[in-house]
């Protein structure tokens, strides 16, 4: 499984994957580089340097090759370490959360849900203005559960990704409306029923007639209709 699948649920939909700028690595991966190619011509010319001092002793020679050899090791493991370090730290984004992750044989993640994101703050000098890397704070609710990421690559892009997942994660969560379905009611229309008998019909049509809702005609008329349906 892959460094981000293994932090990412199965409901969760990936909106990008972030790595702290190059920079980061090629710096110091270009000095450890230098280092080595300064040992790999001190080893070069450690044989004249034994011919010009006359040093034959076995011990004294393997002693001085052994060390710069050991040095050559610990050159090309800081440069793979270097490396892993670099794209083994991530930032991600989720429709959920957003989430960061580094180390190479200890995994740390921490994460903190789009729903308590409060502010995003984007930090870039003037290098980081021309090579597009700034650093980028996220606060939550409390100061507690702020993360803050050190020269990310494309910060401002990173942001615009957060506010779309923040937008996307407000919709998913909003209530569904409900609509109330009223059917409106006609006063003029009184239907009786079997709870209902005309005495209670006929107080409610001279209600009506009171308040001016029938005309004197119209409660007539609605009269009628019930003294035909009483038979």
């Amino acid at each position: 499984m892959g460094a981000k699948q293994s932090v990412i649920d199965e409901q969760e939909i990936v909106y990008g994957t972030y790595r702290t700028h190059t920079m980061n690595v090629v710096g110091a991966v270009t000095t450890e580089i230098v280092f080595l190619v300064f040992l790999g011509v001190a080893g070069y010319f450690t044989s004249d340097v034994f011919l010009k001092y006359t040093i034959t002793e076995q011990w004294q020679i393997w002693t001085v090759y052994g060390v710069l050899g050991l040095l050559a090791v610990v050159m090309v493991g800081r440069i793979i370490r270097d490396y892993l370090a670099w794209y083994y730290t991530q930032v991600i984004v989720t429709n959920r959360r957003l989430i960061r992750r580094d180390g190479i044989l200890t995994r740390r993640v921490a994460d903190l849900a789009l729903s308590q994101l409060s502010e995003v703050v984007i930090t870039q000098s003037l290098f980081g203005r021309i090579f597009n890397y700034g650093d980028v704070t996220v606060t939550g609710d409390s100061e507690a559960s702020s993360l803050k990421f050190v020269r990310i690559q494309s910060p401002l892009k990173l942001r615009t990704v957060i506010d779309d997942a923040r937008v996307g994660e407000k919709r998913a969560t909003a209530p569904i409306p409900t609509v109330e379905n009223k059917t409106p009611t006609n006063p003029l229309t009184i239907e009786p029923t079997a709870d209902i008998d005309n005495q209670e019909a006929l107080a409610q049509i001279d209600s009506l007639q009171r308040k001016g809702i029938l005309t004197e005609a119209e409660a007539a008329a609605k009269r009628a209709q019930l003294s035909g349906e009483g038979r």
